[in-house]
């Protein structure tokens, strides 16, 4: 099975914006309730890993703008 791209959704005040993380991923190897790929192996560590990155970058941009 190949692999599919892993996209991310915020909503903010009922606006909805999607947009590529530019992280793929094999459909098999994400747990949706989760929000992460497993099982732990060195290729989903590297998954979570960059998925974190995105996350952590998210929210210091919504500290910025609210200060």
């Amino acid at each position: 099975m190949g692999k599919c791209p892993i996209r991310c959704r915020i909503t903010f005040n009922k606006i909805r914006k999607e947009f590529s993380t530019g992280v793929f991923i094999n459909p098999s190897l994400w747990n949706s309730k989760k929000q992460i790929a497993e099982p732990p192996n060195d290729e989903n560590y590297i998954i979570n890993t960059q998925l974190s990155l995105i996350e952590n970058k998210i929210r210091q941009a919504f500290l910025l703008l609210q200060i």
